[in-house]
């Protein structure tokens, strides 16, 4: 029996060779669909800094965001109110 945890991934776009990346990206997106704890944030669009490699800080604020929609989709979690 698989742990329910859920798992929540980034799916990669940069690093390595692009053959590479393509068959990382492809089972990260795959496994999500494949196990119903897993959600697959995919990355791909969101601006890369002057190395190549790691997001910009406009993205990676975005990617946060996403980030959190995917945590409260996967468990079917509704965000409240704080009213303390």
């Amino acid at each position: 029996m698989l742990p329910s945890l859920p798992v929540i991934e980034v799916a990669i776009i940069s690093g390595g060779d692009q053959t590479s990346r393509d068959i990382v990206r492809d089972a990260q997106i795959q496994t999500a669909a494949e196990l119903d704890n897993v959600e697959c944030v995919d990355a791909m669009g969101l601006q890369l800094g002057p190395d190549n490699l790691h997001l910009t800080t406009a993205s990676q604020v975005q990617l946060g965001k996403m980030l959190a929609d995917a945590y409260l989709t996967i468990g079917n979690v509704t965000s409240t109110p704080n009213n303390s």
